[in-house]
Order: structure tokens, then C-alpha cells, then sequence
């Protein structure tokens, strides 16, 4: 058992999106931080950073087009999001640690492209992959819908 009761986050799969937002949304509404409004303009944020950040390394090896995986953007958002949640607390040393040493690889496809990441590029006018990897777990309706997107 972890602060404020709840499950210790090494038993939390640090890689699985919905069991990671459980923990993190349980622990800032017991920690006083959760503010739903305010959450969804950091997510906003956040999602500019980490989109920026990836297309930088990306442009850096000399990569034009290209695909995230949904695992790796959405870990990295979150990442960022409590980190900046927890910004004030560092500055004085109180702030309270990303709760999981594990990194997801920046190639992991595992449930596809991150929509999300695709987005962000179409939105900064920047070009994307003629198909994105769908999501392997997604039903094939889902799937299709990746796919019908692109025409």
C-alpha cells in the first residue's frame, strides 16, 4: 500500500494507459491536486511539448515522416502533465517523484500509431505517414477507421 492507501504503483503496469490514469487520477484526488478543468488544459500542454520534443529528435536524425506509438506519446504526456502538476512543490524540494522508473521504447507499436501525436503533426502542418499502424487490440471496425482516415 502506497500514500494515502492507495495500490503501490509498482503494481500498476506502468505502460497500460488506462490502469496508469487510474493510479494518477486516484493519487492527485487524494493528494488535492485533481482539477478536471485544469488537467485537460495541461493534457493540451503537454501534448504540444512532448509533440514538439518528438518531432525535434525525429528531425534531428533526419526522419521527415513518421509515426509514434500510442504506448510511448501517451506515457511521456502523462509524464509531463504530473510534472508540471508537481512544478511549484520542486522549486521548494517537495515535489513528488513520477511514481514509475520504467520507460517505454520509443518504437513500440504494440497498440498502434498515437492518434494523438498524428494530430499534433497534421495540426502543425507537418507531413504524416501515408498509413499509420493500426492498434493490434482495437476492434477491426476500429482498425478500418484508421484506414478509411487516410483517404
Amino acid at each position: 500500500m502506497s500514500k494515502y492507501g492507495l495500490r503501490d504503483p509498482s503494481e500498476v503496469n506502468p505502460f497500460d494507459e488506462k490502469a496508469r490514469i487510474q493510479w494518477l487520477s486516484a493519487y492527485l484526488r487524494a493528494d488535492g491536486r485533481y482539477n478536471e478543468k485544469r488537467l485537460i488544459e495541461r493534457y493540451r500542454l503537454a501534448v504540444k511539448a512532448v509533440g514538439a520534443k518528438a518531432h525535434a529528435l525525429a528531425t534531428e536524425q533526419g526522419i521527415e515522416t513518421h509515426d509514434v506509438g500510442k504506448v510511448f506519446f501517451e506515457y511521456h504526456v502523462d509524464k509531463t502533465v504530473w510534472l508540471d502538476i508537481y512544478k511549484a512543490a520542486a522549486t521548494i524540494g517537495r515535489a513528488t517523484d513520477w511514481p514509475w522508473k520504467e520507460m517505454p521504447d520509443s518504437k513500440d507499436m504494440s497498440e498502434g500509431s498515437s492518434v494523438t501525436y498524428r494530430a499534433w503533426r497534421v495540426e502543425n502542418n507537418l507531413p504524416v505517414p501515408e498509413f499509420p499502424v493500426p492498434d493490434p487490440t482495437a476492434p477491426p471496425t476500429q482498425q478500418a477507421q484508421v484506414s478509411a482516415d487516410e483517404t
